[in-house]
């Protein structure tokens, strides 16, 4: 089993609106071994395009921004990424 230690700050924070959201243990567990593999911006990605609105919702407002500014911040950093 995966342990939350072994994912990302944000990943954590994912894994915690999936649970608080009542996700089953195997359904959590399934999405953890999956964020396991991602690096921070890969994890903001997934929880802003991936996660349905309530899980969003609880998401940005676990990190402490509205949704608009994630996922603005996030296709911000990837304009910029592309043309550098």
């Amino acid at each position: 089993m995966i342990y939350t230690h072994e994912l990302n700050s944000i990943a954590r924070i994912a894994i915690e609106c999936l649970q608080d959201s009542g996700h089953d243990k195997p359904y959590v567990y399934g999405k953890a071994m999956q964020l396991s593999e991602f690096d921070k911006w890969e994890t903001i990605f997934w929880a802003t395009h991936q996660l349905d609105k309530e899980n969003r919702e609880r998401f940005a407002e676990k990190v402490g921004v509205p949704i608009e500014s994630l996922i603005t911040t996030f296709e911000t950093i990837r304009k910029i990424e592309f043309k550098g």
